[in-house]
């Protein structure tokens, strides 16, 4: 452990000294997110992000197969979790280390149906290499039937979600 610890010290130093562009990855856990993932995938690529680490939780709707038809065109490294289990701390964990032993600066860790919309630039625009956390202001937006993938300029927008309970009786 201070050995693991020493190195990502020596690491992080190291790091902050590089003067080439930041790089930025996603990591993503998806389970049966056909009808998203590429959109997701396309938005955030136009958005400055330059590689993603998907981990396919046994997916049964053709996500997998979406997923590799998209590494032509994407720097989209793949790994398959065929557990019952969702193990998403440890999978998202691995795809974070994964994507820093690849050079990558600053990985956001993401789902399928979450889109990062800056409100100017690129997602790049404020990163450094001296900084190592980024705290950010997330809003819950319903797309409109009418314009359903101008979701960001809904008027329907939460930015504190209510939890109800719909089967307690009053």
């Amino acid at each position: 452990m201070l050995k693991s610890l020493k190195v990502g010290t020596l690491r992080y130093l190291l790091n902050k000294r590089r003067k080439e562009p930041i790089r930025l990855a996603m990591a993503m856990q998806v389970k049966d997110e056909v009808d998203i993932i590429e959109q997701n995938i396309r938005y955030h690529a136009l958005k400055g992000v330059k590689g993603f680490f998907v981990m396919d939780n046994n997916s049964k709707d053709g996500t997998r197969e979406l997923l590799e038809s998209l590494k032509s065109e994407f720097n989209l490294t793949v790994f398959d979790d065929l557990t019952p289990d969702h193990n998403q701390s440890k999978n998202m964990t691995f795809l974070s280390h994964i994507a820093r032993r690849e050079g990558f600066d600053w990985v956001i860790e993401n789902d399928a149906d979450e889109f990062w919309f800056p409100k100017s630039g690129d997602l790049l625009t404020g990163l450094n290499r001296i900084d190592t956390v980024l705290r950010v202001e997330r809003v819950n937006v319903l797309p409109t039937k009418q314009a359903p993938k101008e979701w960001f300029s809904s008027p329907w927008q939460a930015k504190n979600t209510l939890n109800i309970n719909l089967e307690k009786k009053f």
